[in-house]
């Protein structure tokens, strides 16, 4: 589903046309144009405000947000492990029990 959305620098969208990431780098609205810089790609490129508006976009995660989910789900993971750990399964009271 696209939206329409003010380019915001620091922002990373997804170009649903091109199936590519992007970050908003700087917004020059006196002059109308949009540094945008695509994932993988080192350089940026500048779009005009009327080829903003045409786009069909879509939030994105920045690349460290996601990193940064699939740390915190690893760590989450380990969390569960040490717990599963810290349980003593020879009760003695279970086994007295008997």
């Amino acid at each position: 589903m696209a939206f329409t959305a003010e380019p915001i620098p620091g922002e990373y969208y997804r170009d649903m046309e091109l199936e590519t990431d992007f970050v908003i780098v700087d917004v020059d609205e006196y002059e109308g144009l949009i540094d945008i810089r695509r994932a993988g790609e080192d350089d940026s490129v500048q779009i005009t405000l009327d080829d903003w508006d045409e786009m069909l976009l879509e939030p994105a995660d920045s690349p460290g947000q996601s990193l940064d989910m699939a740390n915190q789900f690893s760590q989450d993971i380990d969390d569960i492990d040490d717990e599963d750990d810290d349980e003593d399964i020879s009760d003695e009271s279970y086994i007295e029990g008997e």
